[in-house]
């Protein structure tokens, strides 16, 4: 029996067994198959982790570029730009003191008045702007009528015959539609040469209508001879 018990111990050496353990293989292989000996004890394996020169080079730059930060970047400038810096400060300031006086002036405060008014259509405007005068249809911008001379009664009815008929029409055109000469020149509109005999004695009533009328061909005469010497130096 003694001799049955050693040959048998010699044979389970001989013979690779089998380790069976609850946790996984740690090494390269997952298979339960192993070449050590039961009676010996285990020999412990290096663990050998292979990195890349690229893996290397990558880690340092992973952790120093975290999400959310920004690097910080530096601009040197040199003289002409930091003067330019310090002079900004004051060219705001002149900017500010041009506006401020753009719209104090007339012409902004005429400019938002217009812009201002309510608008309905293009008809609705030009009749705020025009006036009629001298109780009859005729009408003139408003904002021009309203800048008449009104201390001489010859100079505004001069004024207001421009304004309403306009210097080349007065140039050629006369009351009766007759030059000196007897020679036929354009008839300046009756019911215009009324609206303004009616509005200078409105202004000063005192006046007769032959003053008016005389004035009026007096204006005509005169546009007429500027015409013709103009025309006569081109």
């Amino acid at each position: 029996m003694a001799k049955i018990g050693e040959q048998l111990k010699r044979d389970l050496k001989r013979q690779p067994t089998r380790q069976l353990s609850s946790t996984p293989a740690r090494y390269e292989s997952d298979s339960d198959d192993t070449c050590c000996d039961i009676f010996d004890p285990p020999k412990k394996r290096k663990m050998v982790i292979n990195t890349s020169e690229e893996e290397e080079d990558a880690i340092p730059q992973a952790e120093s570029q975290r999400p959310g930060t920004v690097p910080a970047v530096f601009v040197e400038l040199d003289e002409d730009s930091l003067k330019a810096l310090k002079e900004l400060p004051g060219l705001v300031s002149s900017l500010k003191t041009v506006l401020n006086k753009m719209e104090d002036s007339p012409l902004s405060s005429m400019i938002s008045s217009q812009s201002e008014s309510p608008r309905t259509g293009s008809h609705t405007s030009s009749e705020e702007d025009m006036v009629s005068f001298g109780n009859s249809l005729v009408q003139v911008p408003k904002r021009l009528y309203q800048r008449l001379s009104g201390r001489r009664m010859s100079l505004f009815t001069q004024e207001l015959a421009t304004l309403v008929f306009g210097r080349e029409t007065l140039a050629e055109a006369t009351l009766t539609g007759k030059g000196k000469k007897g020679e036929l020149k354009e008839q300046l509109e009756p019911e215009k040469n009324n609206a303004i005999i009616h509005a200078v004695r409105e202004r000063f009533p005192n006046t007769e209508v032959a003053e008016i009328r005389a004035l009026l061909r007096r204006k005509c005469n005169n546009e007429s001879y500027k015409a013709s010497s103009n025309s006569s130096q081109s």
